[in-house]
């Protein structure tokens, strides 16, 4: 069952450039999906069109269907409704969108009590799962540290609980590791992708790495100039692409002809 449509959408800024030109595909419940292309292809732009998140200065055209009811069209108080319990996004810097000044737990209770009726203890309890669920096992020191004096690969960790802890639908990711080392990389990436699985998630992950897109992907989605290029199974879209660009970007795979890339 699709749970997420997008017909002819184009997101265009101040009337002129088309970030994104008429794109259009489907996903199904339970999916992990990537988007594929180098800065700027349109990639990161879709994903926030997809949640109702674009600037002022953006205009989108098409439909966006999720969860039967076209994004495009919504009011911001029911996209607002939406966020967190059906929908919810991990971005490139987790850090970034963290009030720098106030502590990792007060902004995690925050958030949970926007969605859920819980006594303190409860909210405190399920932040502490979360944590331990991403591997952060020094809880309290997480919960009453800044954003600032946590790790790169911490601050990513407790944005993916965050995002997972009101048992999303789907999880739309943009970039969530490309601003961490290579070895940390690897290991978020792998426990991202085995949470979403045990809470039932699908997944929508913004990446320029075909390598990981390989690796997790059940279909894979390549941009170029705004444009959907490329559409597919990842062993179709790896085995054997259309397009010269992705060749391009396949050509940056070592040893592709391993099934450790392939392996869901």
């Amino acid at each position: 069952m699709a749970i997420l449509e997008l017909e002819h959408v184009s997101v265009s800024y101040d009337g002129q450039r088309h970030a994104v030109d008429d794109v259009s595909f489907s996903v199904e419940e339970g999916e992990i999906i990537s988007l594929v292309g180098e800065s700027g292809s349109g990639k990161s732009t879709l994903l926030h069109c997809m949640q109702g998140l674009l600037p002022k200065s953006a205009a989108a055209r098409g439909k966006i269907t999720l969860f039967g009811e076209n994004m495009l069209e919504l009011s911001e108080d029911r996209r607002r409704r939406m966020r967190g319990e059906q929908v919810a996004m991990i971005f490139q810097d987790t850090g970034r969108y963290m009030n720098p000044i106030a502590r990792v737990g007060k902004q995690f209770t925050g958030y949970l009590k926007l969605h859920l009726d819980k006594s303190r203890e409860e909210l405190l309890e399920l932040e502490r799962q979360m944590l331990e669920k991403v591997h952060l096992y020094d809880v309290d020191r997480v919960l009453h540290s800044y954003p600032f004096e946590l790790s790169g690969g911490m601050r990513q960790r407790v944005g993916i609980a965050i995002a997972l802890s009101l048992h999303p639908r789907l999880l739309l990711a943009d970039e969530p590791t490309s601003a961490l080392d290579v070895t940390v990389q690897a290991q978020v990436v792998k426990e991202l992708v085995q949470l979403c699985r045990e809470e039932g998630a699908t997944i929508i992950l913004v990446t320029h790495n075909m390598g990981v897109a390989a690796h997790i992907s059940d279909k894979i989605g390549v941009m170029q100039n705004g444009k959907l290029v490329e559409w597919g199974s990842a062993r179709d879209v790896i085995r054997h692409p259309q397009e010269a660009y992705t060749k391009s970007l396949l050509s940056a795979i070592v040893e592709l002809d391993d099934e450790q890339f392939l392996c869901r």
